[in-house]
């Protein structure tokens, strides 16, 4: 189960909430099915969100792997730079639970915004010798709604 550290400030009163989870997977961004042996870097793999409402980042959840892969935000800040031991060269904001759940990063009161239609960036790289399967990235939060666009 996904539990923030903290309790999340409330919407503004012309607002309304609503958890969402994205899961990029095989199935959905044929990129990861598999990534071949050796590749020096899959470059710029848009993860799509939702055109119907700004979305809030709260929580990022990476398959462990032995890939590299780095994900950025809709406006191209880093948000995960994990190598290809699962550490994090980004301990900021990244939290490796070992099974646990997910953990709230963000640092402000709602969550890392992401407008209505954009897409997160994700960049893949193999250094084994081997293809690697299974590559999946997770994304928890939420979606703000209203009728006018709500800040």
């Amino acid at each position: 189960m996904y539990r923030p550290q903290f309790a999340y400030v409330q919407p503004p009163s012309s607002c309304r909430d609503q958890n969402c989870f994205y899961s990029f997977d095989g199935s959905n961004t044929p990129t990861f099915v598999s990534i071949a042996a050796n590749d020096p870097g899959t470059n710029k793999i848009p993860l799509y969100l939702d055109q119907d409402a700004d979305f809030l980042i709260r929580a990022v959840r990476i398959t462990p792997t032995a890939l590299r892969v780095v994900l950025e935000d809709a406006f191209l800040h880093t948000l995960v730079d994990q190598n290809a031991a699962n550490q994090c060269l980004n301990p900021r904001f990244w939290a490796q639970t070992e099974g646990a759940g997910l953990v709230a990063l963000e640092s402000d009161d709602w969550g890392i915004w992401c407008p209505a239609g954009s897409s997160l960036v994700a960049y893949v790289q193999n250094p084994t010798g081997a293809p690697v399967t299974g590559l999946a990235i997770n994304i928890q939060g939420v979606k703000r709604y209203s009728g006018p666009r709500c800040n």
